[in-house]
Order: structure tokens, then C-alpha cells, then sequence
């Protein structure tokens, strides 16, 4: 896989970065953290699918260094999801769908969702399952997508 030294790299640092730093001052966590950042980049920029969906969660709300996140950025976080599912990483794909499911950095699209959620599925994503069928069981009659689909199942027939 390409990048995977890279990555390697990234990821042990990012263990040991969890397991010693925890109870370090907030500068040198900071260090620590951006030091990180930067070897999960380097992964992510030379193609590694894992680096790039480990690169889009620290985009999210919480990180290594708080709960508030100072990184945080929805538009980084779809980037990086879109481009580790392009590379056919399967909980990537769930994450993007879930941004497409609510209109998160993209237009609300619910076949987008549907769609991701299946390519996730089918990458052998155990996230990717369980929101697929979550969102299969929302499509059925009483959930919360089946007139949006049933709409256009009535439309094609």
C-alpha cells in the first residue's frame, strides 16, 4: 500500500503520543500533537487510505489535545473521507455518508448515502453494515426516509 512506512510511522508515534502524553503540559502536548499531525499528513499526502481517514477524524469535534478542538473543520474532515473512499477505505465511505445523509459539506443527498453506505458494506466495514442497515430500516414503510424513497420507487415503476 502506498505510503505504509509513512503511515507505520504516524500511527506508532500516535500510540506512544496517547499512551506518555496524556498527563504533559498543554505546550508540550501541542508539540506532540502538531509533530503528529505532520507524520499523518506526510501519510495521507503519499496515498495511504488509512492515514487519510485517520487525518479526516482529527478534523472532528474532539481530539488528542480537547474535547473542543481547535482543528476542527468540517470542510478538512470531507475532504479527507472522500478522498480515503475514492481509495476504498470502508469506514471512510460510512463517514461520508453520514455527511451526505446530513447535508454536512455537501448537499443533502440520501442516494449519495445509500450509495456510500453500501460501497462501505461491501469493503467489509462493520460500521458500513450497521449504518446500512440503519438506513435500509429507515427506508421501510414507518421509518424516517420512506416517503423521500418511496417516492421515487413509485416514479421508476
Amino acid at each position: 500500500m502506498k505510503g505504509e512506512k509513512a503511515y507505520k510511522k504516524a500511527r506508532d508515534f500516535g500510540i506512544k503520543m496517547y499512551r506518555e502524553e496524556m498527563d504533559a503540559s498543554p505546550k508540550r502536548k501541542q508539540r506532540v500533537y502538531a509533530r503528529y499531525l505532520l507524520l499523518l499528513r506526510k501519510a495521507a499526502y503519499m496515498g495511504n487510505s488509512n492515514a487519510m481517514y485517520e487525518l479526516a477524524l482529527e478534523y472532528e469535534d474532539g481530539n488528542f489535545l480537547s474535547s473542543d478542538n481547535p482543528n476542527y473543520s468540517t470542510k478538512k474532515m470531507f475532504y479527507w473521507q472522500s478522498k480515503a473512499c475514492a481509495n476504498n477505505h470502508g469506514d471512510a465511505c460510512s463517514g461520508l455518508a453520514i455527511m451526505y445523509e446530513n447535508g454536512i459539506e455537501c448537499e443533502k443527498d440520501l442516494h449519495q448515502a445509500l450509495a456510500l453506505n453500501e460501497k462501505s458494506a461491501a469493503l467489509g466495514s462493520d460500521l458500513g453494515k450497521k449504518n446500512l442497515k440503519t438506513m435500509k430500516k429507515q427506508m421501510s414503510k414507518g421509518g424516517k426516509y420512506y416517503d423521500h424513497f418511496k417516492t421515487l420507487i413509485s416514479e421508476t415503476k
